[in-house]
């Protein structure tokens, strides 16, 4: 699959630079335990992490504003993976943040991962029956599901 093909990603063409086409290599590279099952990220080996579920009325706009309040405002970029036969893709965070939504959407809500390109922050939309968006840095600030 290309992202030429994805209806979704076809949207942001002009926003997307393929970043690589190896993601274990980059998960290797920075250490982002990879699990595959359940969750792609091997969350029981991050410390902290928070999580809490990210499919209630009114999520576009309130997750949204939840990451630009987060460590994701610092950076200019974010790195996404969506699935085994697309590259990573580097898209400029706000172009992902004010359109989240459509990127879990764009492999079928099956999960996707991003982080920053340091690798310092990363979080997972899962794609388990329990919504849940999980990271390795605060996202939402006003809830006890966390």
């Amino acid at each position: 699959m290309s992202i030429n093909n994805n209806w979704i990603l076809k949207k942001y063409i002009d926003y997307i630079q393929p970043s690589s086409n190896d993601f274990r290599e980059r998960f290797t590279k920075f250490n982002i335990p990879i699990h595959e099952y359940e969750t792609f990220i091997d969350w029981s080996k991050i410390l902290p992490f928070y999580s809490f579920i990210y499919d209630y009325e009114g999520n576009e706009f309130e997750i949204a504003t939840f990451l630009k309040k987060s460590v994701l405002a610092d950076y200019e970029h974010v790195i996404v993976y969506i699935d085994p036969d697309l590259p990573l893709i580097k898209i400029e965070k706000e172009i992902f943040i004010n359109n989240w939504e459509d990127f879990v959407a764009s492999n079928g809500f099956t999960g996707i991962v991003i982080f920053t390109d340091d690798g310092k922050f990363f979080a997972e939309f899962t794609d388990d029956s329990q919504w849940r968006l999980y990271s390795n840095f605060l996202i939402k600030t006003n809830s006890t599901d966390l």
